[in-house]
């Protein structure tokens, strides 16, 4: 006996399909893993399948190769000592969209977030610059925003941008505890 498919279950079964199409677009990327080759500078990372990446929301100037200051070269170490070698999920600003999320250097502007393995669910005792995240159900910790709170890097005051609010307190409270570029202040 032959069952008749409900014109619901038909619907479930094209909505079904749509989103799982949907979820494998480049709209959803920001939710891949990369592994990160190198740290450029304090703000630009070139990950393992040659992409470069800068972060967004960093002011950082940048310095020709052996020329930079002492807090370029903290900046860089940070993100080399932390995310070389390890994979990191990136997020990218709505403001970017139209530009593909890249800059007139066709780099990837975007927020940089490296899974802790942590359950979401663990009591962290978080790192005095370690900005956290719960991302699904881990921990993840936040690097454009450890970088600021760190006080490597200066908040860009240009272009308002997603998490620029957090990132200004930030800075504030790096100044404020003398972190970073703001300790001789």
């Amino acid at each position: 006996m032959k069952k008749k498919i409900s014109d619901y279950a038909v619907k479930a079964m094209i909505f079904s399909i749509m989103m799982t199409s949907l979820v494998a677009s480049p709209l959803f990327a920001e939710q891949e893993y990369v592994a990160v080759k190198r740290a450029l500078d304090g703000a630009t990372l070139e990950l393992e399948t040659g992409e470069i990446v800068r972060l967004i929301g960093i002011d950082m100037e940048t310095f020709p190769e052996g020329k930079e200051n002492h807090i370029a070269v903290e900046a860089k170490d940070f993100l080399t000592r932390f995310l070389v070698g390890k994979k990191v999920y990136l997020e990218f600003d709505p403001r970017d969209e139209k530009e593909n999320h890249q800059n007139s250097a066709h780099e990837l502007l975007a927020y940089v977030f490296l899974d802790t393995k942590l359950p979401a669910s663990t009591d962290v005792s978080r790192e005095e610059w370690f900005e956290h995240h719960i991302h699904g159900d881990v921990y993840s910790v936040f690097v454009n925003a450890s970088s600021v709170r760190a006080g490597l890097i200066k908040v860009s005051r240009g272009e308002k941008f997603k998490y620029q609010d957090r990132f200004i307190q930030l800075e504030n409270e790096a100044r404020l505890n003398k972190r970073g570029m703001w300790s001789k202040t």
